[in-house]
């Protein structure tokens, strides 16, 4: 033990000089803690929708955000700006996400679907990545499906033309055209 402390004592000594005063500092801690919560955020699909809903609730936001800096800060007023900053910030970026995102319905099975993926179900799309919904998920991200179109058999022919679109064999007749 003495060994392990000997060893850790120099670490300690240069965090608790170098690294604890920037840390502790008010401004910075603001700054880490909104990194970890965009990490957070962003690992947020694992989380229960019931949870999930409370969690990203306006009031809830905004009032953590406010009691957060107040309790940094021991102030109200850089509490109550800083809560302003970020709503409109918040308002701000869902405005110009908005405008970049596609606007259309999709109409399934319909004109947009290959004639060989109409009958395609959820099952065939998860036997082509070995049963893995999260493969199946990641990849549908990676070539363009629209976000709200779910994993359901409903919209499995539709994300399957996205596939062979992309040079993916989903079945011998929902295949790459040649």
């Amino acid at each position: 033990m003495d060994n392990i402390s000997k060893a850790v004592k120099p670490v300690d000594k240069f965090i608790s000089v170098n690294i604890s005063p920037v840390v502790n500092n008010s401004s910075v801690s603001v700054i880490l803690l909104a990194i970890v919560l965009l990490n957070v955020v962003f690992s947020a699909d694992k989380i229960p929708t019931s949870i999930k809903n409370i969690i990203t609730h306006p009031v809830v936001m905004y009032s953590s955000i406010l009691l957060y800096i107040y309790q940094s800060y021991g102030s109200i007023t850089p509490a109550i700006i800083s809560g302003i900053a970020v709503v409109i910030f918040y308002y701000a970026f869902n405005f110009v996400t908005s405008l970049l995102k596609e606007h259309f319905k999709i109409i399934s099975p319909g004109p947009d679907v290959y004639p060989g993926c109409v009958d395609i179900k959820v099952t065939d799309l998860l036997a082509l990545f070995d049963g893995d919904r999260g493969k199946l998920a990641t990849t549908m991200q990676t070539i363009g499906v629209p976000e709200d179109t779910y994993i359901t058999d409903e919209n499995a022919p539709i994300i399957a033309t996205y596939l062979i679109n992309f040079g993916h064999n989903v079945t011998n007749e929902c295949a790459v055209p040649r």
